[in-house]
């Protein structure tokens, strides 16, 4: 849900459709969302804000209407709109691999059940049982996203007093451990998300070759690297300041893990290139 009326100081972070491909501040992204709540076009706003923020972050989504099962390789999202003349509010669901949705009613633990009648949600009642509790001022809209499942860093920052600008602090895309890293094809635009962050990619070339991976990131930082086959055993490092580079022979189809990380803590993004 986005905040109503003005937050106050001290409030919990909280991420917000729009806030990665928003340039301004928090506030006048929130704004926005009044805005098109008394336009009366808040649904489409909400998901114009969820696909600017996957066009920025390198994601694909697209729109469909069915509830049924994701296509292989995708994850399957639904959003409920609340509209009316108080309040103004969404709310996501995720769909599981066996039929069922799970969603997360604020600081309530993750649950499998619709919001007011308690019933189980599935592909076959998640249209009408989605919009319980208000949540029915649209038809519950799907969505078909290719971003891979990891382990994100906790979202335990705010927006105010410190965050002049939306923050990205938080667009973890990698995962902390090994075995919660995000496929890597080609390059990719990641970040360190918090001090001391690692990050992980697993790659699987297609040919066997030498392959060139590298970071590339601003002056004044000190990149780190290594890689490890399938096994986790290290094949290749690079101590060296500045950036990462690594030349080294690569299997076809085998599996291969790099970490990533500033050996000076800094926060920053980069790109890693892997070709």
């Amino acid at each position: 849900m986005f905040f109503k009326g003005t937050p106050p100081t001290n409030d919990p972070y909280k991420q917000q459709p729009g806030e990665f491909a928003n340039n301004g501040t928090f506030e006048e992204l929130m704004q926005e969302y009044y805005n098109a709540r008394w336009s009366g076009n808040f649904s489409e706003f909400v998901k114009n804000m969820v696909f600017a923020d996957f066009s920025k972050l390198g994601w694909q989504i697209y729109e469909t209407t069915s509830p049924s099962q994701a296509p292989s390789g995708s994850r399957k999202i639904a959003l409920a709109i609340k509209q009316n003349l108080f309040d103004a509010d969404f709310h996501f669901y995720m769909q599981h691999s066996d039929g069922t949705w799970s969603h997360k009613m604020g600081e309530s633990q993750v649950r499998n059940t619709s919001i007011s009648s308690g019933t189980l949600l599935t592909n076959e009642n998640i249209s009408t049982k989605g919009k319980e509790n208000g949540y029915d001022d649209y038809d519950i809209r799907f969505f078909v996203i290719t971003k891979d499942a990891v382990l994100d860093y906790p979202h335990n920052d705010g927006h105010y007093p410190t965050c002049q600008f939306t923050t990205t602090a938080f667009k973890e895309k990698a995962g902390d451990i090994i075995n919660h890293c995000t496929q890597i094809t080609g390059s990719k635009n990641c970040r360190f998300d918090y001090s001391g962050d690692k990050d992980y990619f697993v790659f699987t070339p297609t040919i066997s070759k030498n392959y060139s991976i590298s970071t590339s990131c601003g002056s004044g930082f000190d990149i780190d690297g290594e890689i490890y086959n399938m096994y986790g055993n290290r094949i290749a490092y690079d101590y060296t300041i500045n950036n990462a580079s690594f030349n080294v022979y690569l299997n076809a189809y085998n599996t291969y893990y790099i970490g990533i990380w500033d050996a000076k803590g800094n926060i920053a993004d980069y790109w890693l290139w892997c070709d």
